[in-house]
């Protein structure tokens, strides 16, 4: 009987393209998943100034990659040496991160605002990607990069704009004494919650400055601290110094904004409120980046004695001390890719990400549910140009109306519409409702209402409006809706209000074009009874349920998505705790391997136990590179030692498990080492106890 075939375990190729292909699987992988995330994380960043610095992150990220390109592509090509019994945990520990990842991912499309949990999720996927896909020596060497695309999560607005309040505050208090320091009679007052600078001006005038929250330099600090932390990361120092480059920056950048302020203030006094204003705009929040940047990176080479840009002294060449290091002569100059052996799982699991990638694509949760917007949201009308009343249902026993477009909101705003339409009820005992429809090019230009509404008080007991209710409510299953209830009460009115609001994406005809748009919805109600709350909330999402049911959906959730999503923070919670079972898992069957050895090198030839003991005794006090190995040999053996024959010993040493070669990170660029596999002070209790055995008998 002919035999079998025989089993195909690997191909031998160049190693370039199998990377390059595992690579390109993985960027398809991220832009598949996070293709529409990033495009409205990108818009918002184009148009609104507190977010402008995520536009700088790629290019961030590119250089951190760029810097460690030799460290890179020796731990991509770097032949996984692990033992048997933990050969694929690594990559069964990438699995379970992309597993986390996509429970997050899928948890916040269940959340009034999923951008920041999908984001959050990009580094998780990355780091589990890189971890599936190629060894833990690259995701080592890749993780700072992989952890500084948390950057790209835009902080929410509501955070932002408490933070800004508080920084506004103090930057008026510190701004207002150093105008006094420079004899001018100045005071501090609160516009509608915002603190303000007042004075006289020369010629007499009375002269308000306010520092709103984009004077505040809560923009500008946010920028600084991505530079700051990049600068921080990039110096070649100890960590200590690294920490004190991110504190000095942050107190850095905010003083420069004082600075800011004081000066404008002095020139609306010398001058005029027009060239402060003027010099306000020229004195950007990038501006303070820049110079804060300069100063801060002078400070750290004069105080603190860092290099950035240093080079190791080491003697690249030298560095190289295992015959399938060819990879590494790209220290060189000359980047040498070697025959490789491409293990069929590879090929088997960089397959499977490019198919789960289509599978997750084509089903994946949209940031807002997509939907087709019913008709034009302009029509002529004998009355002239006014809102489409087709683009809201016909509720029973109520008569829709448009009531008016506010074009002053829309210029304030960024909206490229704001309209009013209202439900008309036909009997005395129901609700009128007031329906808000805003549509934007970008997302960041609808805001939420508790964040336009409820802010960190600046003066003591002010508040524009009491708050009485806030909370989400599930308006559609498929494709899941989420809206929110936001009930409270204006200062100096008797009503309460009422406001439940979603937001979507929705193709609209726009100049007789159709063109996709980003879209908030709201309905609004008056009551005065606070105990009738509840009554009223259920008497409002009718609306908004018959609307969303309206609104043809693009896109559902199909049979998968839905069950995933009912089950997610199961399936997270599994996934966690079997990720950090697998940490001691490994580490005991790295200790019982180390211990095992042990025994394997009391049988080693006396030449080579001094090999391996040379190694040891250099790994101590320095790298044990083949150059300083031979060092510490031949001082113990007093002769010259043949660098070829010793490397020859060192492999063999290798592939019987008592050493283990290994690529050490020396400021950026990779140093072939050695270490010893086997716990030397279990072995030399054993030892010493098996010679006094050996003695009493």
């Amino acid at each position: 009987m002919p035999a079998a075939f025989p089993r195909l375990k690997a191909l031998r190729f160049s190693g370039l393209p199998f990377a390059l292909l595992k690579l390109a699987v993985m960027v398809f992988a991220v832009i598949g998943v996070f293709f529409q995330d990033l495009s409205l994380v990108f818009a918002d960043a184009l148009q609104y100034a507190g977010y402008s610095y995520i536009l700088l992150i790629p290019a961030l990220i590119a250089y951190l990659l760029y810097r460690k390109r030799n460290m890179l592509a020796a731990a991509v090509l770097n032949e996984d040496r692990t033992h048997e019994n933990t050969r694929h945990l690594p990559a069964f520990a990438g699995f379970l991160l992309c597993m986390i990842a996509f429970a997050v991912y899928i948890f916040g499309s269940q959340t009034f605002s999923p951008l920041q949990y999908h984001l959050v999720s990009l580094p998780i996927l990355v780091a589990g990607l890189t971890l599936f896909l190629f060894n833990p020596l690259t995701l080592r060497q890749a993780l700072f990069p992989i952890v500084f695309l948390i950057f790209l999560t835009p902080m929410p607005l509501i955070y932002l704009n408490s933070a800004g309040a508080l920084l506004s505050a103090g930057s008026t208090v510190a701004a207002n004494t150093f105008v006094n320091l420079f004899g001018i009679q100045s005071w501090i007052s609160v516009v509608s919650g915002t603190p303000a600078i007042n004075l006289v001006s020369s010629d007499n005038q009375p002269l308000l400055f306010i520092v709103d929250i984009a004077c505040s330099g809560i923009y500008s600090i946010l920028g600084f601290v991505v530079f700051a932390t990049f600068i921080a990361y990039i110096v070649r120092d100890n960590i200590w110094k690294k920490l004190a480059i991110v504190i000095i920056g942050f107190l850095l950048i905010y003083f420069l904004n004082v600075i800011r302020i004081t000066t404008i203030v002095l020139i609306g006094y010398l001058r005029s409120t027009e060239l402060a204003l003027e010099l306000f705009h020229i004195m950007g929040g990038w501006v303070l980046v820049f110079v804060g940047t300069i100063i801060l990176l002078v400070a750290s080479e004069k105080i603190f004695k860092t290099k950035i840009f240093t080079k190791s002294g080491r003697n690249s060449q030298n560095s190289i001390s295992h015959p399938n290091a060819r990879i590494y002569s790209s220290l060189t100059g000359s980047l040498e890719w070697p025959k490789k052996r491409v293990h069929f799982s590879g090929i088997i699991k960089t397959a499977v990400i490019f198919l789960v990638t289509l599978l997750v694509a084509s089903t994946q949760t949209p940031v807002f549910a997509s939907v087709r917007g019913p008709g034009p949201i302009m029509v002529q009308t004998s009355y002239g140009q006014q809102g489409n009343l087709q683009l809201f249902p016909q509720m029973e026993d109520y008569t829709l109306r448009f009531l008016y477009r506010d074009t002053s909101f829309e210029k304030l705003s960024g909206q490229e519409y704001s309209l009013t339409f209202a439900y008309y009820p036909e009997k005395p005992d129901d609700i009128e409702v007031t329906v808000l429809l805003e549509v934007a090019e970008t997302s960041i230009a609808l805001h939420p209402w508790e964040i336009c509404l409820v802010h960190t008080p600046i003066e003591q007991g002010y508040q524009p409006v009491a708050q009485l209710d806030l909370r989400d409510v599930r308006v559609q299953e498929n494709p899941l809706i989420v809206a929110r209830y936001f009930a409270f009460k204006e200062q100096n009115q008797e009503l309460n209000e009422l406001v439940l609001y979603y937001f979507t994406t929705a193709l609209f005809q726009i100049d007789n074009t159709t063109k996709n748009r980003q879209v908030k919805i709201s309905f609004i109600t008056y009551y005065s009874d606070p105990n009738s709350l509840n009554a009223m909330e259920q008497e409002l999402l009718p609306f908004a349920q018959k609307t969303v049911n309206y609104w043809e959906p693009l896109r559902k959730w199909n049979a998968v998505t839905m069950a995933i999503s009912q089950s997610v923070l199961l399936l997270a919670s599994i996934a966690i705790a079997v990720l950090i079972a697998l940490v001691p898992l490994s580490w005991f069957e790295t200790r019982r391997r180390l211990r095992t050895n042990a025994s394997v090198y009391d049988k080693l030839h006396p030449h080579k136990q001094r090999i391996v003991d040379a190694v040891q005794e250099t790994g101590k006090t320095n790298l044990a590179t083949l150059e300083n190995t031979a060092k510490t040999y031949q001082q113990a053996k007093a002769q010259p030692v043949d660098n070829d024959e010793l490397l020859k010993n060192l492999i063999e040493l290798e592939e019987i498990g008592i050493l283990r070669s290994k690529i050490v990170n020396e400021q950026d660029e990779p140093v072939y080492t050695w270490k010893t596999q086997f716990i030397a002070q279990h072995f030399k209790i054993e030892t010493l106890v098996n010679t006094l055995i050996a003695a009493l008998r």
